[in-house]
């Protein structure tokens, strides 16, 4: 028996099942959309992530082609670290005042010969080692310690600021392998007492001479005392040439 339908029915059925397939259909369109969207922002901020990379390698080359890094203090010769760093014109006025000032005040201690040098931009202390070692000996005396204490003082107060060159020079008593030997034991001695509270400590660098370059001939007890001797060099470095480009270096 066939079933009859009414043409309302019919049409309530109809509209029902678009409803439906319409319900079904949005959100997928919308999901599609919303994901669509996202990974356009993520490719977006990938593109501008690597071309702010790119940008930055090519800017960071750049600076390495422009940029000269500075030599290694610890593999130079006490001549080429007594001439570096450089300092610029503008600023060697304020330096030069300043290692005065530092000069002045060392020498008023009394307790090691003070010069300068670099035309006033390098400061030399030269302490005699008879009152540091016990004769032949290599281990530093109250005494020395004592003497070395300004300087000691003067790199942690003021890290950066000064390259410390330390030089330890012996008579002639002995054999070139041994005043070699005891310049060498000497001078790890006096880095140690320099260098000990320092950071960093590559700031302070030894040179053992033994007796290759005495100041008097070696021919009298009191030539030999004199040439047994450690020479301090004091040389600007980069920090305080930066406070003097600053303008905020004082007089020490």
């Amino acid at each position: 028996m066939a079933i009859k339908i009414e043409p309302k029915v019919v049409r309530r059925l109809v509209l029902s099942a678009l409803l439906a397939l319409s319900m079904a259909v949005v959100p997928t369109e919308s999901m599609a959309q919303n994901i669509f969207q996202k990974l356009i922002g993520k490719e977006s901020v990938e593109s501008q992530r690597h071309a702010a990379e790119s940008g930055k390698q090519k800017k960071d080359g750049k600076k390495k082609k422009n940029q000269t890094p500075p030599p290694d203090a610890a593999e130079l010769s006490l001549d080429e670290n007594v001439a570096l760093p450089e300092i610029p014109l503008k600023q060697q006025p304020a330096v030069k005042e300043h290692m005065s000032a530092l000069a002045k005040n060392l020498a008023k201690r009394k307790t090691a010969k003070i010069e300068t040098m670099r035309d006033g931009e390098v400061v030399v202390a030269t302490l005699g080692t008879d009152l540091m070692f016990a004769p032949n000996d290599t281990v530093l005396l109250v005494s020395g310690k004592k003497l070395l204490m300004p300087y000691a003082q003067l790199l942690s107060q003021h890290p950066g600021w000064y390259k410390v060159l330390v030089v330890v020079h012996t008579d002639d008593t002995g054999s070139d392998e041994y005043t070699d030997w005891l310049s060498e034991m000497r001078v790890e001695e006096v880095f140690q007492a320099i260098s000990g509270g320092v950071e960093p400590r590559s700031s302070v660098i030894p040179y053992a001479l033994g007796a290759t370059e005495p100041r008097l001939p070696n021919i009298s007890r009191s030539n030999r005392a004199f040439n047994r001797r450690v020479e301090i060099f004091i040389v600007p470095d980069q920090k305080l040439i930066d406070l003097a480009k600053s303008n905020k270096l004082v007089a020490k």
